[in-house]
């Protein structure tokens, strides 16, 4: 599992609001299972020992992804990644269905699924992510000043659509569940 910098608050949208994309800027887009970390108290330069500490909470978080857009930047003769164009869209990214605040004792040891439709997309535990929630934090911490409210995407599991050709379309319906937080259930829609 890879890890982000915090969301765009436009792209998120809640529990039951639709995914919502204009297939006149992309047709490829594409769902991420992540566990959330909801920040508590403002945190600059923590320590991993010491970065769970500023942690309010858990989340679960669809980091979707603009595929097209992300896997298609041309500079010059180089392609490159565009990270904003593909994790930055207006209402593309669901959150919630709330914030766990006592129910997790170790982010690092939860289990993490995706379904489509009802079928299984990922299935995995989040100690299998690169860097452990304190470390992110930390990391984070070092780059910026974190206040409460933030949220930081962790990363997501093996399994995600584009390495298998999958595309999400209007009307499917997307869930993201994580142990001892509940299922994040959302539907895919184009926007008028």
């Amino acid at each position: 599992m890879a890890a982000r910098v915090p969301e765009t608050p436009r792209t998120l949208v809640g529990q039951g609001e639709p995914i919502s994309y204009h297939t006149r800027v992309t047709k490829e887009i594409d769902y991420e299972a992540e566990l959330a970390a909801v920040i508590g108290e403002p945190a600059r330069h923590v320590s991993p020992d010491e970065a769970l500490e500023y942690v309010a909470g858990y989340t679960i978080l669809n980091d979707t992804s603009v595929r097209d857009l992300q896997l298609g930047l041309q500079v010059g003769d180089d392609e490159m990644l565009d990270w904003f164009s593909g994790k930055a869209m207006q209402r593309t990214t669901p959150v919630g269905p709330y914030v766990a605040v006592n129910e997790i004792n170790d982010p690092q040891d939860l289990d993490i699924t995706s379904r489509v439709d009802g079928e299984t997309m990922q299935d995995d535990n989040t100690g299998m992510m690169i860097r452990s929630v304190a470390d992110l934090v930390s990391f984070v911490s070092s780059r910026v000043r974190l206040e409460p409210g933030d949220i930081l995407a962790t990363g997501t599991p093996e399994g995600v659509g584009t390495f298998q050709d999958i595309q999400l379309n209007p009307g499917e319906t997307v869930e993201i569940e994580v142990e001892d937080i509940g299922t994040l259930v959302n539907t895919v829609e184009e926007a008028e």
